[in-house]
């Protein structure tokens, strides 16, 4: 199976305004209510509420600052090569704690299915468990609270495929190229909406690919990973 070659990161000067814009209003809540605090003259509970506001930004914009990083790698024609193995199921239990927390909140049910036997893939375990982790958050934030995400792994000839699948809107069959481009003015409620680019990139820099369809059990989006085994 030949390795699909690595697509160049979308670029467009004009996002950098788009950027700044971005992190701009990251900052409003947080200097929001930091004034307020710096008053004081809040009570225990808006005191509560306020620090969890800021720590909800700051988690935020840390978010956002790791994908602008991310991004700026992926431009590089200086990005390491990316090396090593990684155990699947390891590699699945890392993303999984990731989104947690989010999940949790929105009720959603996750059912796993992964190969009974030891599997290992070839790559970073960092990148690929932020990878997969994109996946997932993508999935738990367009899936109606409540809904279910599936997570299935499979042994193929020369490759791991990896399902993400929702029971969401799924995505119209014009939109799904695009989705992995450059969202210029497009940035969504949780980032900068460049997650699944960075994704895609990722999973081409191992020497795998990053596709989407639609799921024919939960009706919603269904993303397909292949990644090398090691």
């Amino acid at each position: 199976m030949a390795e699909p070659s690595i697509a160049p990161m979308p670029w467009d000067p004009l996002w950098l305004a788009q950027l700044s814009h971005d992190l701009r209003n990251e900052l409003v809540p947080l200097r929001m209510a930091t004034d307020l605090l710096r008053r004081g003259r809040l009570d225990a509970d808006s005191e509560r509420k306020m620090i969890a506001t800021i720590d909800r930004q700051t988690e935020r914009l840390i978010q956002m600052l790791d994908d602008v990083a991310e991004y700026g790698r992926a431009l590089s024609a200086l990005a390491p090569a990316v090396a090593g193995m990684v155990e699947l199921a390891l590699m699945v239990d890392c993303a999984l704690g990731q989104v947690d927390t989010k999940l949790r909140a929105a009720g959603h049910r996750l059912q796993v299915t992964l190969p009974a036997e030891l599997v290992e893939v070839r790559g970073d375990a960092t990148l690929l468990s932020r990878l997969l982790a994109r996946l997932l958050d993508n999935a738990v934030r367009f899936t109606p609270p409540g809904g279910d995400i599936g997570l299935r792994a499979s042994r193929q000839t020369t490759c791991i495929l990896i399902e993400v699948a929702d029971s969401g809107c799924g995505i119209a069959p014009e939109q799904r190229q695009k989705i992995f481009g450059l969202p210029l003015g497009q940035g969504d409620a949780d980032g900068l909406g460049l997650s699944l680019a960075l994704a895609r990139h990722c999973a081409q820099e191992c020497g795998g690919d990053l596709q989407v369809t639609q799921d024919e059990q939960l009706g919603g989006a269904l993303f397909l990973l292949t990644l090398p085994m090691a």
